[in-house]
């Protein structure tokens, strides 16, 4: 719901991902936010970690002015990618390949 993603995405929903994150041992706490300035006000988070994917994004007005008020710092780490889109394609790309050699269903 609060994700901007292409068609059927999130493949997960909000809740699911919640239950994920809270499993982490390093999250304290997981809630709803429509936008990361809106995130980062309501947490005051020391450490604003990113993805490698965000090294060349220019954030917003808003968000360097939450991390300004309380003191917190963009971090992007340099762990490898894992792009969700690149992985339903690859499931997609073999279930097609499998299945191409076999009559298609009667409706």
């Amino acid at each position: 719901e609060y994700v901007n993603k292409g068609p059927d995405r999130p493949v997960n929903n909000w809740r699911d991902r919640a239950t994920c994150l809270r499993g982490l041992a390093c999250v304290n706490r997981v809630f709803p936010s429509r936008t990361l300035a809106e995130a980062i006000a309501e947490v005051r988070p020391n450490i604003i970690a990113k993805g490698s994917d965000y090294a060349e994004y220019a954030f917003s007005p808003l968000i360097l002015k939450a991390c300004d008020e309380i003191g917190a710092r963009i971090v992007i780490t340099q762990a490898h990618k894992r792009s969700a889109t690149q992985i339903i394609g690859r499931v997609r790309d073999i279930y097609v390949r499998e299945n191409s050699d076999k009559p298609a269903a009667k409706a």
